[in-house]
């Protein structure tokens, strides 16, 4: 996911990089059994404490990679507090949905529309961040 972001242009929604991204740099079949293996572990953190730890600090190791994005659309430097609280709230943001959406799909069968997915993604990030992240921002 470190690899989307880094993508991500500064002329572009998060949303609208993501959608785009999914077009240039379609999913092979091994990364769809992956993302929908990683939906199933998703689910069982919560009741499974070591997996939980694991889950924990896979998310640690994004919210390191997200840092350099950040900075780079705050204009900050990578050690600014901003920048490192952004990444801090953007890695939160992504886990709380990535399990909402998990639970629903798997837990619940539901199915989730990659519009609606991406919507809540743009909006976790929003509201996470202030505002500060999510949108289109000045070169």
């Amino acid at each position: 996911f470190i690899d989307i972001f880094n993508r991500w242009p500064h002329d572009l929604s998060l949303a609208e990089h993501l959608a785009t991204d999914g077009i240039s740099h379609p999913m092979a079949p091994e990364d769809v059994q992956d993302e929908i293996s990683a939906m199933r572990i998703a689910t069982m953190t919560m009741s499974e404490p070591a997996l939980r730890t694991a889950y924990l600090m896979v998310h640690d190791r994004m919210e390191q990679g997200f840092i350099p994005v950040i900075a780079d659309r705050l204009h900050l430097p990578v050690d600014d507090l901003t920048v490192r609280l952004c990444a801090a709230a953007v890695t939160g943001a992504f886990r709380v949905v990535d399990e909402d959406v998990s639970v629903a799909v798997i837990v619940e069968g539901k199915k989730v529309a990659e519009e609606q997915a991406l919507a809540l993604i743009d909006r976790a990030i929003r509201d996470a961040t202030n505002g500060r992240l999510g949108g289109p921002v000045e070169s």
